[in-house]
């Protein structure tokens, strides 16, 4: 008997599910059974054709009586176990791969930190502050490298300086300005440069905090003299009402050749309260200012 005329004999379609199948089976054998009950009448139920039908679906199908109770728990607990540990693979996996950035971030910075010590000694590091240049300011290590060779070039036995432009704008214009005025101002209250230099405008409005060195208390000559005294800037500060030299105006000065600056820009430098290489800064400040110290 073929598939077709099984399902035909049995009287299910061929789309039957499994269960459709059974109670069908189990419908015909109550009926044989009941005429079998009524002296022996068969009333066209051929119980071994029916059958027949039925085992060749069960073969063509392939099909397996429904679990029982207790093998639905034990399949439950096989899916719950395979669950379970897959949500834990998946968090060991996860784990292990922030273990290795953790770990290749340590190797990373022990690197770095070897290539740093190999290195000459840095002898100044300045922070050019402000928005003094036409160039465009996101070009950033270009504007770094420039300034670093132009102080190098001045002072050869330097062997290594550190330079870092921090772009301010001065004026917020739109959402991009709010944002570079943010991060200029964190740059500004956590990295320590010895030196700063910055707009005319932005010096004013820090010298007051009390954030630079008095530069005549490090050399007296620099009041002394016959000095420019357009390149000299003195204030006092909120801490003390006794006015001293703070500034020296770098407007011009081959430190930023090679580099646009904007029309009508003064720009001023300044060296930092607790600056390290306080008397590196002075002679650079003095050697690009033309000032004799």
């Amino acid at each position: 008997m073929d598939i077709h005329q099984a399902y035909k004999q049995l009287g299910v379609s061929e789309n039957a599910t499994e269960q459709e199948i059974e109670y069908k089976f189990e419908m015909w054998i109550k009926k044989h059974h009941s005429n079998l009950a009524r002296q022996g009448e068969n009333e066209g139920v051929d119980i071994e054709l029916i059958t027949s039908a039925y085992e060749t679906i069960k073969k063509h199908k392939q099909y397996v009586p429904e679990p029982t109770k207790g093998s639905e728990k034990v399949k439950d607990k096989l899916e719950h176990f395979f669950r379970y540990y897959k949500l834990h693979t998946f968090a060991v996996i996860v784990l292990v791969l922030i273990l290795y950035s953790i770990i290749q971030a340590v190797i990373d910075h022990q690197q770095q930190q070897e290539k740093l010590a190999s290195l000459p000694p840095v002898k100044v590091e300045v922070m050019f502050f402000g928005s003094f240049l036409t160039s465009n300011f996101n070009a950033t290590e270009e504007i770094e490298t420039t300034l670093a060779e132009n102080i190098l070039a001045k002072f050869p036995s330097w062997k290594r300086v550190s330079t870092t432009y921090s772009y301010s704008p001065q004026e917020v214009t739109d959402q991009n300005d709010i944002g570079y005025q943010q991060k200029s101002a964190a740059q500004l209250a956590t990295e320590k440069p010895d030196m700063y230099v910055m707009n005319l405008e932005f010096f004013k409005s820090y010298v007051q905090s009390g954030m630079f060195y008095p530069l005549d208390q490090m050399d007296t000559a620099l009041l002394e003299g016959d000095l420019d005294d357009r390149k000299l800037y003195t204030a006092t500060t909120q801490s003390t009402s006794t006015e001293h030299l703070y500034g020296i105006e770098l407007t011009d000065a081959a430190i930023f050749s090679g580099i646009p600056l904007k029309e009508d820009t003064r720009i001023i430098a300044a060296i930092r309260k607790d600056a390290k290489n306080k008397n590196n800064a002075l002679q650079l400040m003095l050697e690009f200012s033309n000032v004799d110290d």
